[in-house]
């Protein structure tokens, strides 16, 4: 693809073990270079306690393109407004989340890309989910370019985040594949280990608005064995190499015609 917008990708150290992770890197690497950074919304959760403890988790949602996709401008990143703060053991912790967005030049068409991950436990903080949905329509409603909006919204069609965003963006997903061989639901997986996961949630998503989108293909993605990860020691640490489901969600594959 042209572009991939990933949400979670984590960063990860554990240093009693020098464990360093850093998903985006990985996956740079792993890539051999044929793609390169856009974005990266780094102002996200940060849980840093090496200190005390030896480990940090931190979270990035990230865009990367081909290496001969154009970068128009400085892309930009925005926290959200609203956002959930949990009461934890080592105090309150705030889950912030927010939207990225980059202008690239493909095939000398331009587009605007979006990229965001809405609050998953909406229900300890009723509405935020749907605050953050709003504000990235705010965000974005100037925009004249043809946009596509990928992220992990969080809400199933019919729910009020979903709705916000449904009402100002097209859903790409074809919609004859909806309720048929491929219902497009991307959540479902309980661990990274367990091969007997059920999807039975849509709530990541691909949006397209300013000329209409034709999509040619619409995927759910990483169900199948090749799509785990090499064996590696698991739990960390431990002498057992197991492969592992690189995500408790699917991903998404579109090829789309944006009309310029």
């Amino acid at each position: 693809p042209h572009v991939v917008c990933l949400q979670g990708a984590w960063i990860f150290e554990y240093l009693p073990l020098d464990i360093s992770w850093d998903f985006k890197a990985l996956l740079l690497d792993a890539l051999g270079g044929n793609y390169k950074e856009v974005v990266t919304h780094g102002g996200l959760l940060d849980i840093d306690l090496r200190e005390s403890l030896g480990v940090r988790i931190k979270d990035q949602d990230v865009i990367i393109a081909k290496k001969n996709v154009g970068i128009v401008g400085i892309p930009d990143t925005i926290t959200f407004d609203d956002q959930l703060t949990l009461i934890t053991a080592i105090g309150p912790v705030t889950v912030l989340r927010g939207l990225s967005i980059a202008k690239l030049n493909i095939r000398g068409a331009e587009y605007t890309i979006g990229n965001t991950h809405l609050e998953a436990f909406d229900e300890f903080q009723p509405g935020v989910r749907l605050n953050q949905a709003n504000q990235v329509v705010e965000e974005l409603e100037d925009e004249t370019w043809p946009i596509i909006l990928a992220g992990d919204f969080n809400a199933e069609p019919g729910w009020p985040a979903y709705d916000a965003i449904a009402a100002e963006f097209d859903d790409a997903w074809p919609p004859r594949l909806i309720g048929r061989r491929d219902p497009g639901f991307t959540f479902g997986r309980t661990d990274l280990i367990s091969d007997d996961a059920v999807f039975d949630e849509r709530i990541d998503f691909v949006f397209t608005r300013n000329h209409r989108a034709v999509t040619l293909v619409g995927l759910t993605v990483g169900k199948s064995e090749f799509s785990k990860t090499d064996p590696v020691p698991y739990p960390p640490g431990s002498s057992s190499l197991i492969r592992l489901w690189p995500s408790d969600h699917l991903g998404l594959f579109f090829n789309l015609i944006l009309p310029q």
